[in-house]
Protein backbone atom coordinates (compact mmCIF):
# COMPACT_ATOMS: atom_id res chain seq x y z
CA UNK A 1 0.00 0.00 0.00
CA UNK A 2 1.09 3.52 -0.74
CA UNK A 3 -0.14 5.43 2.31
CA UNK A 4 0.54 8.91 3.57
CA UNK A 5 -0.24 9.96 7.12
CA UNK A 6 -0.82 13.63 7.76
CA UNK A 7 -1.25 15.52 10.96
CA UNK A 8 -2.51 19.06 10.67
CA UNK A 9 -1.61 21.50 13.38
CA UNK A 10 -3.49 24.74 12.99
CA UNK A 11 -2.65 27.90 14.87
CA UNK A 12 -6.09 29.06 15.97
CA UNK A 13 -4.64 32.47 16.85
CA UNK A 14 -3.95 33.16 13.18
CA UNK A 15 -6.59 35.25 11.42
CA UNK A 16 -9.24 33.11 9.74
CA UNK A 17 -8.32 34.65 6.36
CA UNK A 18 -4.80 33.21 6.60
CA UNK A 19 -6.14 29.80 7.59
CA UNK A 20 -8.51 29.84 4.59
CA UNK A 21 -5.66 30.84 2.25
CA UNK A 22 -3.66 27.87 3.53
CA UNK A 23 -6.55 25.49 2.77
CA UNK A 24 -7.00 26.97 -0.70
CA UNK A 25 -3.28 26.52 -1.34
CA UNK A 26 -3.55 22.88 -0.32
CA UNK A 27 -6.50 22.27 -2.67
CA UNK A 28 -4.58 24.03 -5.44
CA UNK A 29 -1.61 21.69 -4.90
CA UNK A 30 -3.87 18.64 -5.07
CA UNK A 31 -5.50 19.89 -8.27
CA UNK A 32 -2.03 20.41 -9.71
CA UNK A 33 -1.29 16.74 -8.96
CA UNK A 34 -4.38 15.84 -11.00
CA UNK A 35 -3.15 18.05 -13.83
CA UNK A 36 0.19 16.25 -13.79
CA UNK A 37 -1.63 12.90 -13.82
CA UNK A 38 -3.64 14.03 -16.85
CA UNK A 39 -0.38 14.89 -18.63
CA UNK A 40 0.98 11.39 -18.03
CA UNK A 41 -2.28 9.81 -19.23
CA UNK A 42 -2.46 11.90 -22.38
CA UNK A 43 -3.09 8.83 -24.53
CA UNK A 44 -6.10 7.75 -22.42
CA UNK A 45 -8.80 10.23 -23.38
CA UNK A 46 -11.30 8.77 -20.88
CA UNK A 47 -9.03 9.43 -17.89
CA UNK A 48 -8.15 12.93 -19.10
CA UNK A 49 -11.85 13.70 -19.65
CA UNK A 50 -12.70 12.49 -16.13
CA UNK A 51 -9.94 14.64 -14.63
CA UNK A 52 -11.15 17.70 -16.54
CA UNK A 53 -14.74 17.02 -15.46
CA UNK A 54 -13.68 16.50 -11.84
CA UNK A 55 -11.77 19.79 -11.80
CA UNK A 56 -14.91 21.49 -13.10
CA UNK A 57 -17.00 19.84 -10.40
CA UNK A 58 -14.59 21.08 -7.73
CA UNK A 59 -14.90 24.62 -9.05
CA UNK A 60 -18.69 24.37 -9.37
CA UNK A 61 -19.17 22.95 -5.88
CA UNK A 62 -16.83 25.52 -4.37
CA UNK A 63 -18.74 28.29 -6.14
CA UNK A 64 -22.06 26.98 -4.80
CA UNK A 65 -20.67 26.88 -1.25
CA UNK A 66 -19.10 30.32 -1.69
CA UNK A 67 -22.39 31.82 -2.89
CA UNK A 68 -24.30 30.03 -0.13
CA UNK A 69 -22.10 31.51 2.58
CA UNK A 70 -22.58 34.90 0.94
CA UNK A 71 -26.34 34.43 1.11
CA UNK A 72 -26.08 33.60 4.81
CA UNK A 73 -23.88 36.62 5.33
CA UNK A 74 -26.31 38.93 3.55
CA UNK A 75 -29.12 37.63 5.77
CA UNK A 76 -27.09 38.30 8.92
CA UNK A 77 -25.49 41.62 7.96
CA UNK A 78 -27.55 44.36 6.39
CA UNK A 79 -24.68 46.57 5.18
CA UNK A 80 -23.37 44.68 2.15
CA UNK A 81 -23.03 45.55 -1.54
CA UNK A 82 -26.22 45.26 -3.53
CA UNK A 83 -25.03 42.16 -5.40
CA UNK A 84 -24.91 40.21 -2.13
CA UNK A 85 -28.71 40.34 -1.97
CA UNK A 86 -29.17 38.18 -5.07
CA UNK A 87 -30.10 34.56 -4.39
CA UNK A 88 -28.73 31.61 -6.32
CA UNK A 89 -31.37 29.60 -8.12
CA UNK A 90 -29.87 26.11 -7.69
CA UNK A 91 -32.75 24.34 -9.45
CA UNK A 92 -32.07 26.16 -12.71
CA UNK A 93 -28.30 26.32 -12.42
CA UNK A 94 -26.48 24.33 -15.07
CA UNK A 95 -22.86 23.51 -15.48
CA UNK A 96 -21.21 23.04 -18.83
CA UNK A 97 -17.63 21.87 -19.01
CA UNK A 98 -15.88 22.22 -22.32
CA UNK A 99 -12.36 21.35 -23.32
Amino acid sequence: MNLDVSLAVEDMELPVALRIKHCVGHVEALLQQLTELAKTCGDDKAIVDHIIRFRGEVLYNFLLKYLSTGENLSEDISVLPQTADKKLDRKNTEISITN
